[in-house]
């Protein structure tokens, strides 16, 4: 059997050909293109052995070799990064792509049964999990933005902060796309006044109160207009990326349409997006043997950090899906509000002193397994399955 670990960074990749039976190996680099691709077969095609290649699941890197050789018959296997480096760190201490490449060999040759393989989704749910994946980029870019106006806003016109308990308001950005600064509003009053008055639920003599309050404020006067290009910039890329959000659900929502008797949708609260990051990132979910297993692929799973006789307390382990643990985190937040059950095992923790986040991982933990239930039966939400 030949084993080849390959190592992978976003120019080039090493390759390592070890033949553990003749004690031989041997360790190419090759540019990360087609040439390049081309090459690495034409090197594994001379040799007339069994072959399984071994590669490091690294963001996007290893997708165009990996699908390049699939397509030619190679037997590829992606491997967890986590299991991996651990084995990694104990073949050596210094870190180069050439030893990493050989790391991976022998590690596919030694210890191949205890190590985690990655699974590749098919193609329509690999770009649906681009696609959730996305989304939560773009959500993420604007609360970020969403964070840099409020602070703005606290320098500049902190009395609208009273008013407007979310910067994400579409009547605050209604406004400052029109005004965006203190002095534009007060100048521009009565329009000002018309403008807030014309959204729902809005009086004029709310709207007047508003600009009112904006007369005597305690915030720094806009006296060289840098305030107000910074206001408008920030107005016109939140608006944007929402847009951009918006477009997505849609994109989203035809997707989950395939999936009309998805038992997820069962639970109670659950979010849309929600149920698009799970199905999107689990697939199938028959490649868990156990709730055990897929609880540890999120990375909740408890650990124990002992040390002679000291145990410094549980936590989880993190090394797995980052995108699910933060989905089931919502998910637990979800069920702590909607459903009595959970919320009542999490309200225990907290009376028996457990700090709220390690509460809240631990509802994450068997809201995980719940979900687990869930999939592997194809049976709706039920409290007895919590």
């Amino acid at each position: 059997m030949l084993y080849v670990g390959v190592d992978i960074s976003s120019e080039s990749f090493d390759a390592c050909f070890y033949l553990p039976e003749k004690k031989k190996m041997k360790s190419m680099k090759y540019k990360q293109d087609k040439e390049g691709f081309r090459e690495f077969l034409k090197k594994l095609n001379t040799y007339k052995d069994e072959k399984q290649v071994g590669m490091e699941a690294t963001g996007s890197y290893h997708s165009n070799l990996y699908g390049f050789l699939r397509s030619k018959g190679i037997d590829v296997q992606l491997l967890d990064p986590y299991t991996l480096s651990k084995f990694m760190k104990a073949m050596s201490r210094s870190k180069t792509d050439k030893k990493d490449a050989k790391s991976i060999a022998v590690a596919m040759y030694r210890i191949f049964d205890l190590l985690s393989v990655s699974q590749v989704p098919e193609e329509e749910m690999s770009a649906f999990r681009d696609l959730v994946r996305v989304r939560s980029t773009v959500v993420a870019n604007c609360s970020d933005l969403q964070r840099k106006l409020k602070s703005k806003l606290k320098i500049h016109m902190p009395e609208l902060l009273k008013t407007f308990r979310s910067v994400s308001s579409p009547v605050l950005l209604h406004l400052l796309s029109v005004y965006p600064s203190r002095e534009e509003i007060l100048d521009n009053e009565e329009d000002a006044v018309k403008l807030l008055s014309s959204h729902r639920n809005w009086s004029e003599k709310k709207a007047r109160e508003v600009i009112d309050s904006l007369k005597d404020s305690i915030g720094k006067p806009d006296t060289f207009g840098t305030y107000s290009t910074i206001t408008s910039t920030f107005i016109a890329e939140i608006k944007l990326l929402k847009d951009h959000v918006e477009a997505l659900n849609e994109e989203i929502k035809k997707f989950l349409e395939k999936f009309p008797d998805n038992p997820l949708r069962t639970i109670p609260g659950i979010a849309e997006v929600t149920e698009a990051e799970i199905v999107s990132e689990v697939g199938d979910i028959d490649r868990f043997s156990s709730g055990k297993a897929f609880v540890s692929y999120i990375g909740l799973d408890p650990v124990i950090k002992q040390s002679g006789n000291m145990t410094r307390g549980l936590s989880i382990s993190k090394k797995g899906n980052k995108h699910l643990r933060r989905t089931f985190y919502q998910l637990a937040k979800s069920l702590i509000k909607n459903t009595e059950k959970y919320r009542n095992k999490y309200e225990k923790m907290k009376k028996r002193g457990v700090k709220n986040k390690v509460a809240l991982i631990a509802t994450a933990r068997a809201a995980a397994e719940m979900v687990y239930q869930l999939l592997k039966n194809n049976v709706p939400f039920d409290l007895s399955l919590s």
